[in-house]
């Protein structure tokens, strides 16, 4: 259920921000090109939405494409007088499932058409009649305009509308539909997601700037992250070891440690896994299958782990500095303090001992008196 939450709201932040994208390049290319005023861009996003309600191609779709006869230098009349037209052109070339880029492409034949001459459109299946050639080559700018839109309707006109009654264009506009009511939801979880960006964009800076100054300790805590990820990826249920491991670093460490952890399972687990999801699934199978994968990180991480073992005392022996030292069964271990008393080895091998009990009692009595006085200097 999480997972499901998780990606429809994605998939909602991404509506949202692929309809952004769109208005936006409309507001800043009308803006700049012709000075057009909001009410006048307004005009032309709701054009755009009631093209989308009669007929299969997106509103978003529209816009691109209305932005981009407007880097034509056309102003936002003459962009409103050529949409219907071009909507329809997009259907017939690029059908109904047409992308912003489509959009694009088309509306760049128009406008060069505009400049350069109808005779252009021939290669997307225009027809023209010879009054048509001759008047577009008389024609000013404002009048080619009109001709124009006359020329695109005359072969391609209500295309747009047509196709909404069949089949495929009703599931097309059932997506357009859709896409409307993900936008409208992405909203409000993109404005939290700009939000959040914009708090972890200085924390980030900060860590760049530390690492920066602190290359070699930085190193360490990568090594002992690798490490670490690689252990718990192949020992999960070691999870609740984490708590002490994290112990050995420095507050500093520990501080970039939670930091790098945080940032990792929110960049690379969304961004790279979404975005190379087919490159690891090929890799996996190239090295052998999630199997093998497993394993050289498990080997991976345990040479890491050794590397920081300072050493072993399975025979016993002073321990000559603080680290990590390996252990075996059967040793005993003694605080410096010396808090456990002595440890003492004896062999009774083929000695014959009727009351072992008290035999013992004996010796632990003998001994521990010894240690007594030998602790008052006697």
């Amino acid at each position: 259920m999480g997972a499901a939450i998780t990606g429809a709201a994605f998939l909602s932040i991404k509506a949202f921000q692929k309809q952004e994208r769109a208005e936006a390049r409309l507001e800043q290319l009308t803006k700049s090109i012709s000075n057009a005023t909001d009410e006048q861009i307004q005009k032309l996003k709701d054009q755009a939405t009631a093209l989308q309600r009669v007929g299969v191609v997106g509103d978003d779709v529209v816009i691109s494409g209305q932005s981009q006869l407007a880097t034509f230098a056309l102003n936002t009349e003459q962009i409103g007088a050529l949409t219907p037209a071009l909507t329809d052109m997009i259907v017939a070339q690029k059908g109904v499932n047409s992308t912003q880029e489509d959009a694009i492409t088309i509306a760049n034949a128009v406008g060069r058409a505009i400049d350069g001459g109808a005779g252009a459109l021939t290669r997307y299946g225009i027809s023209l009649s010879d009054t048509q050639k001759e008047l577009f080559k008389t024609a000013n700018r404002e009048e080619r305009v009109a001709l124009l839109a006359e020329i695109l309707t005359g072969n391609f006109g209500g295309l747009n509308e047509k196709m909404r009654e069949t089949s495929e264009g009703g599931v097309a506009a059932l997506k357009n539909s859709f896409g409307d009511l993900m936008e409208k939801v992405g909203k409000p979880l993109s404005e939290v997601l700009d939000r959040l960006v914009q708090d972890l964009a200085p924390v980030i800076d900060k860590i760049s700037d530390w690492i920066e100054k602190n290359p070699e300790l930085t190193k360490k805590i990568v090594i002992a992250t690798a490490a670490l990820g690689g252990l718990l990826v192949v020992f999960g249920p070691l999870l609740i070891m984490l708590p002490g491991i994290i112990a050995l670093f420095s507050p500093v460490g520990l501080i970039i440690f939670g930091v790098v952890a945080a940032i990792t399972a929110l960049s690379a687990a969304v961004i790279f896994v979404v975005k190379k999801w087919k490159e690891m699934v090929k890799a996996i199978k190239d090295f052998g299958g999630i199997g093998k994968v497993l394993g050289a990180i498990g080997s991976f991480a345990g040479e890491k782990i050794t590397g920081l073992i300072k050493g072993s005392r399975e025979t016993g022996g002073y321990i000559p500095e603080t680290g990590l030292y390996q252990l075996h069964k059967g040793e005993n271990v003694i605080p410096a303090s010396g808090k456990s008393g002595n440890t003492y080895n004896f062999d009774f091998s083929g000695a014959n001992i009727v009351d072992k009990e008290n035999f013992i009692r004996q010796i632990t009595k003998s001994l521990n008196r010894g240690a007594k006085l030998a602790s008052m200097g006697i």
